[in-house]
This record gives C-alpha cells, sequence and structure tokens, in this order.
C-alpha cells in the first residue's frame, strides 16, 4: 500500500510539474563594512495558496545565519503576499538592525539567469567586473555548477532518488585554472529534499574600507505539493585572482 500510495503521489507530481512555486528574491542590502548581507524570498505557497515570505541574514566571514531566519505564513489564501513580506520584515527588524543591514548598499549584479527565462536551470555563467571586460575573454570569470547525490535531506522514500549536493567551481580568465569554490558536505534540513540547483545571480559590493564582497545566489529545486518548489541560498565567495598577464 506505501508502494502504490509513494507511486500515486509521484504521478501527480510530475504531472503537475508546471505548477511549480518559484519564490520571488529581493536583495535586502549588505552592512556598511561588507560582513553582512540579507534577502527575502516570497511567493505564494503551492497547494494552499497561502502567502509566505522568509528573511535570511547571512554572515559572510563566517558563511553562517547571523541570526534564526524569520518565516512568515499568512494562513488565509485571499490574503496579499505584501502582508507577508511586510511582517516578515517587522519580525525581522532587530536582526537587521543588529547587523547593520542598509537598504540601500545592495551592490551591483554582475550576472542574473532568472527562471522565468525558460532556457533551463543556469550551470555555468560568465560575468566580468564591468561591461567593458566582456569582450576580453582574459578578464572574464567563469562559473560552473556540478550536482552529485548526497545522503540526507528530508526525502519522502520514492518519490525521487535522493537529494543532491552541489559544487560550484570559478575561473579567472579563460587560460586560468578551475578553482573550487564550494562543495556540501552534507544537506540542511532547510532545503528540505534538493533534487537540483542553479546559478541565479552574482552580487558584488564593495564597501568605502575593506576588501569586496562577491555573493552567489543559489536556485534550489525541491518536491512540493503541485510540482517542484525553488528557493534560494546564498554564497559568500572569493574569486580567483587573475592569472599573470606577460
Amino acid at each position: 500500500m506505501r508502494i502504490l500510495l509513494s507511486i500515486l503521489f509521484t504521478v501527480a507530481l510530475l504531472s503537475r510539474a508546471g505548477a511549480a512555486i518559484v519564490a520571488d528574491f529581493r536583495n535586502l542590502g549588505f552592512s556598511p563594512d561588507g560582513r553582512h548581507f540579507a534577502f527575502m524570498e516570497y511567493g505564494v505557497q503551492d497547494g494552499s495558496g497561502f502567502p509566505f515570505a522568509s528573511v535570511h541574514v547571512i554572515d559572510l566571514d563566517r558563511d553562517a545565519w547571523a541570526g534564526p531566519p524569520v518565516h512568515v505564513l499568512l494562513e488565509e489564501e485571499a490574503e496579499d503576499p505584501r502582508i507577508a513580506m511586510q511582517k516578515a520584515l517587522k519580525q525581522a527588524h532587530a536582526l537587521l538592525k543588529r547587523t547593520g543591514i542598509a537598504p540601500l548598499l545592495t551592490g551591483r549584479e554582475l550576472f542574473h539567469a532568472p527562471a522565468t527565462e525558460g532556457t533551463g536551470p543556469a550551470i555555468t555563467a560568465t560575468f566580468a567586473l564591468y561591461r567593458w571586460q566582456l569582450d576580453d575573454p582574459r578578464r572574464r570569470y567563469g562559473l560552473r555548477l556540478s550536482t552529485f547525490a548526497l545522503p540526507g535531506g528530508n526525502c519522502v522514500p520514492g518519490l525521487v532518488e535522493g537529494a543532491r549536493g552541489f559544487a560550484l567551481d570559478a575561473q579567472a580568465g579563460s587560460e586560468g585554472d578551475w578553482t573550487r569554490l564550494y562543495a556540501d558536505r552534507t544537506i540542511p534540513a532547510s532545503r528540505h529534499c534538493p533534487v537540483s540547483y542553479a546559478i541565479d545571480r552574482v552580487i558584488l559590493y564593495a564597501p568605502s574600507h575593506g576588501k569586496a564582497r562577491t555573493v552567489i545566489i543559489v536556485r534550489y529545486a525541491f518536491p512540493g505539493f503541485e510540482g517542484f518548489d525553488e528557493r534560494y541560498l546564498a554564497l559568500p565567495a572569493t574569486l580567483p585572482p587573475f592569472p599573470n598577464r606577460r
């Protein structure tokens, strides 16, 4: 009976994959010194239709949350999603203030590949610090994302093959070596049961004092009630130096 229910649920999930909920992303800003970065993800929950919003503040030096994420779910389908956003920001006010998040300090987007482009998940990215450098392959950065099976995650047995982790590599210049920026060792419970990943955007923030900060926003998908839902994670990264030019 359990196997039959699992098969039926899988068929229903796949047949309604178009109904997946991709959360919207909002950059809430950096702290003036660049140590902290905050973002919000929001939308309408699949199945229930309830509006939701979550605020995440990341300590970029520790690659960890600066405080527990704030999650708001309005258990009324007719509610305006903007109300969930306002409530989430209100609840996160103390954390945003403590970490010095400044709404105007959002940095610059060097790359963006939204889910609405319809070209499939972006597993590679090419960008430069300035637009004119895009014409020079020696001054461009490259990113590539790979996935692999990794035990863990809150997966329903039989629904998917299992959770997947991801790794991210970077290259500085067309002649540079590829450098590993990050690789999962475990799957946090907050990701549910991730089955795919995509490079969503790259953000650069250069404070008036101190080192520049690069944050890579990765979008991940997990089985939801009506398809594969997508959420975001923020990864602080130190890009490799460009090779010496002779």
